[in-house]
């Protein structure tokens, strides 16, 4: 029984162990290699648990049929190890898809004059940045759920600036831009964006 018994622990602290260990080390790498490991790792511990579960029908058989006193955490451990793994696996990849689908925006006023009423739009969508001061490099992150352009708009010194921010989006897609306003007030707009980046003057 108690190799059973360690099957089962086995089941289920191993793939939450190591999948543990691989979604905090592509926090930090943001490796890619880490998402494949991830996603063998997610199949490998689906299998397990099949074992597990087999494996803990049969201890539990077992621990009735033999007159020996076997406490109930004892016998509930194993399960809940097992369990566990699905609210971990679905918080993962929850955090994951979050970090992957953000956009992040760095705005650089080097002019004289504060960035007023910025924003960017998306289709149906409008958010907010707020002002910019002389010398302040701003940088916000953002969603895009729709489809399509997205712009920008602000004021600097009594006039209105437009233009694209980024030439396609869609739901699931994400993007770093860097919006620079020089002394002379001419702005460049560096842009990354899945799979390449680009430059836009």
């Amino acid at each position: 029984m108690k190799t059973l018994y360690r099957i089962i622990l086995f089941s289920g602290l191993a793939p939450l162990t190591i999948g543990l260990l691989i979604f905090f080390s592509w926090l930090v790498t943001r490796s890619s290699w880490l998402m494949a490991a991830g996603i063998i790792n997610l199949l490998s511990g689906l299998c397990l648990f099949i074992v597990g579960l087999v494996c803990f029908g049969v201890y539990l058989h077992k621990v009735k049929s033999v007159p020996l006193h076997v406490p109930l955490w004892y016998r509930i451990l194993p399960i809940l190890i097992l369990l566990t793994n699905f609210p971990v696996a679905a918080t993962i990849m929850y955090v994951v898809n979050d970090i992957e689908t953000t956009s992040v925006i760095t705005i650089v006023n080097n002019s004289e004059y504060p960035v007023t009423e910025f924003y960017l739009q998306e289709r149906d969508a409008k958010h907010e940045v707020g002002s910019v001061l002389p010398g302040e490099v701003k940088k916000e992150s953002f969603h895009f759920r729709q489809e399509g352009t997205v712009m920008y708009f602000f004021r600097l010194k009594e006039n209105d600036y437009s233009d694209i921010m980024f030439g396609y989006v869609t739901s699931g897609m994400a993007g770093t831009g860097t919006l620079t306003i020089s002394r002379n007030r001419e702005i460049t707009c560096l842009l990354y964006t899945s799979p390449s980046p680009r430059d836009r003057t």
